[in-house]
């Protein structure tokens, strides 16, 4: 039999696409780095205190502006490519009014039209899952690809005794509360395909509790609170960075002190990773040490050594839901490179200590097979050290020598602060 070759490519749901483009923006920061392949962990928690959240999101009034701009365009009876045209076309109007009122946070403010993903994308997921919109297993495509159906069915129709009634009124897409708060003129609306002159972020009363009550529902769907519900019920507008930082509900007690306790050991693995890196720059005559990260590891070293000491990983690898997330290699490197630094005397023993250096030599090779910068030099080459400054400020501030991972805390103190400010 002839063999044919051909040449093809993979074609990922949308859901897959989200995921993949929010990994890459976790490279904008550096509470959301993943060097070492830790991000399915990471988001397994953040999903658990931010649901309805991703690291790309600006402000919590685009979770109503969406809504409204696809009902515009439902309004005017498009479907499939002229439907995706016209809500471009919204979104970029949205983005020139809003750039007028605000400072920051507007998405593409700086892309324009040459904005590779729009609002919709962004904040669409987080719409399906606080039941917005109505069909959870509809991406965004395939909505504006299946408003022709909508639109017939919503079309009225003669029955045998001439009588106009619609075809199916039941259908809809979006929330019936919103609707009816949009529709009220309550909130932000388009008039005529048109967006109001004037437009801010802050949120109008209605808004803030038609939201609060969806992150309410969400939680009792759930069967628990997520930090983000809890907050919304008692917390003043207050800002934060990680969830330990505030009141949490009693159900995610332990979620958060493990949370807490893995950011700190992701912090150490990472800056000894670093120094790895540098080291071997230098062999490989890239370049000279550019800074010296042993004072921070050392600092680090000492702010968490008591919590690490008696931090129990075992409980932490078959906490729910994070041991769902749990891949090749995560629990030996965890387990193992704690293991090092709880049995070493002082810092400066765990920094040049060879079992330590292996293991994330060895976790690199996992997280990152065929891009390792510590085993193929083209790699090596694209790593950009930490400036002096930029360390220099890591030191000076506390939580970051602590701590690698955020969990998301940022946005989730965005949408607190934005809800609980017109309550």
């Amino acid at each position: 039999m002839a063999l044919r070759s051909s040449i093809g490519w993979l074609d990922f749901g949308e859901e897959d696409q989200r995921r993949a483009r929010e990994y890459l923006a976790q490279f904008k920061g550096d509470n959301t780095l993943d060097e070492l392949g830790f991000g399915i962990i990471r988001d397994a928690l953040a999903d658990l205190f931010f649901p309805g959240t991703n690291t790309i999101m600006t402000r919590t009034r685009y979770l109503v502006f969406i809504p409204a701009l696809c009902m515009a365009v439902e309004r005017e009876k498009l479907a499939g490519r002229n439907a995706e045209r016209r809500l471009k076309e919204l979104e970029d109007e949205l983005r020139k009014v809003l750039s007028r009122e605000e400072p920051t946070g507007v998405i593409g403010e700086r892309a324009k039209e040459s904005l590779s993903r729009y609002p919709s994308s962004i904040y669409w997921n987080s719409l399906r899952r606080l039941g917005v919109f109505l069909r959870p297993h509809w991406g965004l495509g395939y909505y504006l690809s299946h408003l022709a159906e909508f639109h017939k069915a919503m079309e009225a129709e003669k029955d045998d005794d001439g009588l106009s009634h619609l075809s199916n009124p039941e259908w809809r897409n979006w929330d019936k509360p919103l609707c009816d708060l949009l529709n009220d003129g309550q909130s932000f609306v388009t008039s005529k395909g048109e967006i109001p002159p004037s437009l801010g972020f802050a949120l109008t009363r209605q808004e803030a509790r038609y939201l609060q009550a969806k992150y309410k529902a969400l939680a009792q769907k759930d069967g628990r609170p997520s930090l983000l519900s809890y907050l919304l019920e008692n917390l003043p507008a207050e800002s934060f960075t990680y969830p330990w930082e505030v009141p949490y509900p009693p159900a995610l007690a332990q979620h958060v002190h493990h949370a807490r306790c893995f950011s700190m050991l992701t912090r150490g693995a990472t800056l000894q990773y670093f120094q790895l890196l540098q080291e071997e720059r230098q062999v490989q005559g890239i370049d000279d040490a550019t800074c010296d990260y042993t004072d921070v590891f050392a600092r680090w070293w000492e702010a968490t050594r008591d919590d690490l000491i008696g931090w129990n990983v075992d409980e932490f690898l078959n906490l729910h839901g994070v041991q769902t997330a749990i891949r090749r290699n995560d629990r030996t490197f965890i387990k193992s490179w704690h293991g090092v630094n709880v049995k070493v005397a002082n810092a400066l023993e765990m920094w040049g200590n060879q079992d330590s250096r292996t293991l994330i030599r060895q976790r690199e090779r996992v997280a990152r097979p065929h891009k390792a910068r510590l085993h193929h030099a083209e790699y090596l080459q694209r790593w950009k050290p930490f400036s002096s400054s930029d360390l220099a400020n890591i030191a000076r501030d506390s939580n970051r020598v602590r701590y690698a991972l955020d969990y998301r805390g940022w946005i989730g103190s965005i949408f607190v602060q934005d809800i609980m400010a017109r309550l």
